[in-house]
């Protein structure tokens, strides 16, 4: 046989007819290769010439199909030669579907028929078919597709929208772990030649430029060090994706506008000033003019941002509001379990961290993604049930249905409070969750590890997109469970499914058996038998503690901070003690400070701290107004707030340990530090009183067996 290139589907048609020892019929080999009967009928017109040079005719007997007329020897040599023959590429329906889709979403100018149908190597009539199955996803996306006799086809519709198309498109072709493992590898190899992301089961077709990506990385991580935020990596990839085509369409002088009224109110929002700090950025790096409608577009994106480490998020509704909606979501889910929820912390602030940015969303028009949907209604039909009765308090909040990938969200963080209810804690094994998805997703594998490994203790939930960040982490974990996969890593990474599968587990308990390390030693400690009469002064001098704390609380906005003396001065003149004096307080706090700063650096907070001659106890909040504050010995963190906690040099021990509890919901409690960067002192003093009226009823819960 010549090197003449054959299609691969009538390649494919004489690979089956050369495996077959009798009559097959057309519609069989045309169901083996998913197309029509009458394509199997032109093609064999063919497939009849090129074995002609073998002297092999097509054998066709009417009702019962075709056969190759010839010897096994003469079958084996054919069977050999088209085996290895350069062949054309043939696409299937799905992949034309998408390479349509991809092309008339990219430019809004008409193209001819038969130029896709060139491209494709089909008929104009096929494309012209193909295009009516598609026109029913452009409906979806309020979108037109629009065709003309002699002019072409195209798109037609607002650019907001055949953005919001772009953007599902991507997402229907490759899920969020796999986006994020792509960006890795862009981002690590730098920009490719060809403008496009593209993997060998999924393509984006040229939709999102690497080269533009590469660049855009930059812009972020440098916003992100001059501003109040830090984004997950989820949201890091999202934003990437969403920078990108903003920059590709405004290059093509594609225009989106907002209405006036919507605008003015998103521009009062955080977000708005770290758009407009990200478009400043974009206008330097790739020479374009960023109007302000399109700093709103940013803007909505950030606010719709679901999000563990981004703690500059606002949103329509105020943090106490979304406690009491969390809080009606909790009594629900407990009437309808039978569970006892409505003491669990955890579960009340993942609420409302998620319920946030979620309701901005669906205020805002904006779609909800889920990419686990599918195995949550699988693996959990039950919990979507429970979901869905609780998201009914939603219904007037958001004036429209509730999406199912919201609705599994909720179902997500309801499932970790579940898994918690019977967890064994061991500390066996200490390991860290990598996991990119948002902050109920991560819980709720925390939260299946702890149940299914009681040997596992999860110390850490860390970036797997920037790992090289939690350095600090590897030294304390013996391997990193992660939901997506991680290159180079230093310490052994097993990557699982978040929701923790059967096969899941099995891998992990494989590792295990091969896994070596010395076992810690454990200490334990006797718990010491208190009387009523002790546990009710406990309790009393837990009480006077938290009184304390409320009536001290101070809450100042600050211009010009740049060291830690600034803060101590301005804390130590706003301090009103009967016996200690601004010098003691200073002198006290100065003292502590030269020991070493505490600062917890995802929150971009600073802790000061210290026992001086008071009366009674101080808690202050110092926000730093219009700047940050960058210390010399951590010039990788610039802060946002101080804490300050000031106790008295002789006190009783429930007084430090209530202090501590405010510490410890710092760096547990997103909310807390989110309230800390961006309300005002009513929404703060709030949310503290929260944290302490929950800390109280656990000792309550302790002492009062």
């Amino acid at each position: 046989m010549n090197n003449t290139i054959l299609s691969s589907r009538i390649k494919n048609i004489i690979l089956i007819l050369c495996e077959q020892k009798s009559f097959i019929t057309i519609r069989e080999i045309a169901e083996k290769l998913n197309v029509s009967t009458k394509t199997i009928t032109r093609e064999l017109m063919k497939i009849d010439k090129l074995l002609s040079s073998y002297n092999v005719a097509l054998d066709k007997k009417q009702g019962v199909g075709i056969a190759l007329k010839c010897s096994k020897k003469t079958i084996a040599k054919i069977k050999t030669a088209f085996i290895s023959a350069p062949e054309q590429l043939i696409y299937q329906p799905q992949e034309r579907y998408s390479f349509l889709t991809a092309r008339l979403l990219q430019n809004q100018q008409p193209i001819k028929l038969f130029e896709l149908a060139s491209e494709l190597n089909v008929a104009e009539s096929t494309i012209s078919t193909d295009l009516d199955k598609l026109e029913k996803w452009f409906i979806s996306h309020e979108l037109s597709l629009i065709r003309k006799p002699g002019l072409g086809v195209y798109v037609s519709g607002s650019e907001k929208n055949i953005r919001k198309a772009i953007l599902h498109y991507i997402y229907e072709n490759i899920n969020e772990t796999d986006l994020i493992e792509i960006l890795h590898d862009t981002l690590s190899n730098g920009p490719t030649e060809k403008s496009s992301l593209i993997t060998s089961s999924q393509r984006l077709l040229h939709l999102v430029d690497t080269q533009i990506i590469y660049k855009l990385e930059t812009v972020i991580h440098h916003v992100e060090a001059a501003a109040r935020f830090k984004l997950s990596d989820n949201a890091y990839a999202g934003l990437l994706i969403h920078l990108a085509l903003a920059i590709q369409r405004m290059r093509q002088n594609e225009k989106i506008t907002f209405d006036d009224k919507f605008f003015k109110e998103i521009s009062n929002k955080h977000e708005f000033s770290i758009s407009k700090q990200l478009a400043q950025e974009i206008e330097k790096v790739f020479d374009i003019n960023i109007p302000d409608a399109e700093i709103g577009y940013i803007a909505m994106h950030l606010m719709g941002t679901r999000n563990q480490y981004y703690t500059g998020s606002t949103t329509f509704i105020p943090n106490f509001q979304l406690v009491q909606i969390a809080k009606k979501i909790i009594k629900i889910a407990q009437i309808e379990t039978g569970q006892l929820l409505d003491n669990n912390e955890k579960l009340l602030i993942g609420l409302v961290n998620h319920l946030g940015p979620s309701i901005s969303r669906l205020q805002m028009g904006m779609e909800i993604r889920n990419p686990l949907l599918n195995d949550i209604k699988k693996e959990y039909a039950s919990l979507m049930d429970v979901s869905k009765i609780c998201c009914n308090v939603l219904h007037s909040i958001v004036k429209g249905p509730i999406p199912e990938s919201e609705i599994a969200y909720i179902a997500m963080h309801l499932g970790a409070a579940l898994e918690n209810i019977t967890l064994k804690p061991n500390d066996k094994y200490h390991a860290a969750i990598a996991c990119p998805t948002g902050l109920g997703s991560s819980k709720l594998l925390a939260s299946r590890i702890k149940h299914e490994f009681p040997n596992i203790q999860i110390i850490d939930i860390i970036s797997a997109l920037r790992l090289t960040s939690n350095a600090e982490v590897n030294t304390q974990i013996d391997f990193i469970i992660s939901t997506v996969p991680i290159p180079n890593a230093e310490i052994p990474v097993i990557t699982v499914n978040p929701l923790l599968k059967n096969t899941d587990i099995t891998t992990i308990n494989t590792f295990l058996t091969n896994f070596k390390r010395k076992t810690k030693k454990k200490l334990t400690v006797a718990k010491k038998s208190l009387s009523f009469k002790e546990q009710l002064l406990h309790l009393i001098y837990y009480q006077k503690a938290i009184l304390n704390i409320l009536d001290n609380f101070i809450f100042l906005n600050i211009n010009n901070i740049t060291s830690i003396n600034d803060i101590i001065n301005v804390i130590s003149t706003n301090i009103h003690d009967v016996k200690a004096s601004p010098n003691i307080i200073t002198k006290d706090l100065t003292a502590r400070e030269d020991y070493g700063h505490t600062v917890l650096q995802k929150q971009k907070i600073i802790l000061l701290h210290c026992r001086s001659s008071v009366e009674s106890a101080h808690f202050a909040i110092i926000r730093f107004n219009d700047s940050t504050l960058e210390l010399e010995s951590d010039c990788h963190t610039k802060f946002i707030a101080a804490v300050v906690m000031i106790i008295p040099h002789h006190c009783t021990p429930e007084l430090p340990e209530t202090m501590g509890s405010i510490t410890e919901a710092l760096i547990e409690n997103w909310l807390l530090s989110s309230t800390i960067a961006n309300n005002n002192k009513t929404e703060i003093k709030y949310t503290l009183e929260n944290i302490l009226k929950n800390f109280l009823k656990e000792k309550i819960n302790t002492l009062i067996n």
